[in-house]
């Protein structure tokens, strides 16, 4: 690395902030809905930080083995890249975080391309929405929902995979 220190330090918040979302109701709720869709998450070996590129916010890096999540240190911080992506798609903080994160346990779930993992959170996101009873919760998956499903048509038309 170039960076180390910086990596390190973003690597270190990178494992905190998938720690306390995978602890969280809305983390469990997710890992409860990838065992309801038969799909299993494989293990998630650890994380890191590293110069991921220009457009992106975190990647998952992966083998037979298990998957590293990585969160995109290029002179921006993990978190300054997630309000980016909150600002593109007029989210909240909290949500563009929720987003990222589900995202990417979507390719740890299975779905290794963005149009897969784009149409697995849609899903996610579009179930939550029906099963809340708290409007605001109700308004916020479905915004999130909205995004995915933009999102997998873009990469339905550009057909990359990750």
């Amino acid at each position: 690395s170039d960076q180390p220190y910086a990596h390190q330090r973003e690597a270190e918040n990178m494992r905190k902030t998938l720690d306390n979302y995978l602890s969280s109701d809305d983390g469990k709720n997710y890992l409860d809905y990838v065992h309801q869709q038969n799909k299993e998450l494989m293990p998630i070996l650890g994380v890191g930080a590293g110069d991921l590129g220009q457009g992106t916010v975190a990647a998952l890096l992966h083998n037979q083995a298990g998957g590293y999540i990585l969160s995109n240190y290029e002179g921006k911080s993990f978190q300054s890249r997630v309000d980016e992506f909150a600002q593109i798609y007029n989210l909240s903080s909290d949500a563009a975080l929720e987003y990222v994160i589900n995202h990417e346990l979507a390719h740890a779930s299975g779905f290794f391309t963005e149009q897969g993992a784009e149409g697995f959170i849609k899903e996610y996101f579009t179930s939550r929405a029906r099963e809340t009873d708290d409007p605001q919760q109700q308004a916020k998956y479905q915004a999130l929902a909205e995004v995915a499903e933009n999102r997998e048509a873009e990469a339905a038309n550009s057909e990359y995979s990750n």
